[in-house]
């Protein structure tokens, strides 16, 4: 299924990055919805949620602006990096799919979907996080903040960020 981590990355469990749009049909969808234990949904505050978001029995909701503009709201804290990270520990256990998305699912759900593929490979995987994530969202350009707050609470001492600065953007 799209969206699905590739063969290779059989310690992962099912992740879909989505836009905004493509999770609330993919959680509303008779198929698919009822295989998700687990979303992550950023937005800007004040965004709505995608439909189908309360019907998850895990949910996790973050919101800050992907990047830093006047008219934007703030960028992600070190606290929504660590309500993130605290959230891998749900999906190892729940089972089932996991749904992550944004509004575009370009900058913060893929850098989500990076971080958590970090917590759950482990120290020392992070180039097999990233790949997993841009198996999934090929054009996808984590952002770098979150990523950068991440590998602090992490305590990667760069490697997340370094992992994703060495790849070309596409």
């Amino acid at each position: 299924m799209k969206g699905m981590p590739a063969a290779g990355y059989g310690d992962l469990p099912k992740l879909a990055v989505l836009t905004w749009g493509d999770a609330g049909a993919y959680l509303t969808s008779p198929v698919e919805g009822p295989e998700v234990t687990c979303v992550v949904s950023i937005g800007d505050v004040g965004d709505e949620l995608p439909s189908g978001y309360h019907r998850v029995p895990h949910r996790l909701r973050l919101e800050f602006a992907d990047v830093e503009h006047e008219w934007a709201g703030d960028l992600a804290t070190a606290d929504d990096i660590r309500k993130l990270i605290a959230f891998a520990g749900t999906i190892r256990t729940a089972g089932g799919t996991t749904v992550v998305h944004c509004r575009a699912a370009i900058g913060r759900s893929p850098a989500a979907a990076y971080i958590l593929f970090a917590v759950l490979l482990g120290p020392g995987r992070e180039a097999d996080a990233l790949d997993a994530v841009l198996e999934l969202r090929p054009f996808a350009q984590p952002n770098r903040w979150m990523v950068q707050l991440a590998d602090a609470e992490l305590g990667r001492n760069g490697r997340l960020l370094g992992v994703l600065l060495e790849r070309p953007r596409r």
